[in-house]
C-alpha cells in the first residue's frame, strides 16, 4: 500500500500540440493503408482496408479531445485521477505499487491495485471487459496512458515514485 503525505498536485491537460500532432501521423497511416490497398497482394490490401478504417476513427476521435475542459488525469493527497475513465480518485490506500508498461514504445503507468473489484464496478460492462484483458499482456486492471497529455508519462512516473519512495 502506497502512502503519501503532504503531496503536491499535479494536473495533465490536453496539449494542443501534441494532439495536432496525432492528426498528422493520423493522415500518414491513412494514407499509408490507402497505399496498401492499391497493391496486387491481397493480404496488403485487406491489411490496407483495415487500417484505413481504423486510422479514420481514430483521426475523427482525436479532433473531439480539443473540447475537452480541465484536467484529464489528476495526482493530489487523495490519490490518482484519471477523468477519461470516470470512476473518481483511485485512493493511494489501495495502490500497492506502481510500475510501467510498455506497447511499441507507448509508455503507460501501471497501478497495481490492492482490490481492482472496487474500481471495476465503475465502469460499464464493456469497459470492465476491455479493462481486463490488460492482463493478457502482462498489464494490471488499470494502465494510464499519456499520450496526447502534458505533462506527459516520464513527468508524472517521476512525479508519482517521488511521493511514493518519500
Amino acid at each position: 500500500m502506497c502512502g503519501v503525505t503532504d503531496l503536491i498536485s499535479m494536473k495533465c491537460y490536453e496539449s494542443k500540440l501534441k494532439l495536432i500532432g496525432l492528426m498528422g501521423l493520423g493522415l500518414l497511416l491513412i494514407a499509408g493503408s490507402v497505399f496498401c490497398t492499391m497493391l496486387p497482394n491481397w493480404t496488403a490490401q485487406i491489411a490496407g482496408w483495415v487500417g484505413a478504417v481504423f486510422f479514420s476513427l481514430c483521426f475523427i476521435a482525436i479532433p473531439m479531445r480539443f473540447f475537452r475542459k480541465g484536467p484529464q488525469v489528476i495526482i493530489d493527497e487523495n490519490g490518482i485521477e484519471d477523468k477519461r475513465l470516470k470512476i473518481g480518485v483511485i485512493e493511494w490506500r489501495h495502490i500497492d505499487r506502481i510500475s510501467e508498461g510498455d506497447i511499441h514504445g507507448t509508455k503507460f503507468l501501471c497501478l497495481h491495485l490492492t482490490d481492482p473489484e472496487i474500481y471495476l464496478q465503475k465502469l460499464p460492462t464493456w469497459k470492465r471487459r476491455l479493462t481486463k484483458s490488460n492482463n493478457a499482456v502482462g498489464f494490471p486492471e488499470f494502465s494510464l496512458s499519456f499520450v496526447g497529455l502534458s505533462p506527459g508519462y516520464t513527468e508524472v512516473r517521476a512525479f508519482v515514485s517521488d511521493q511514493i519512495n518519500s
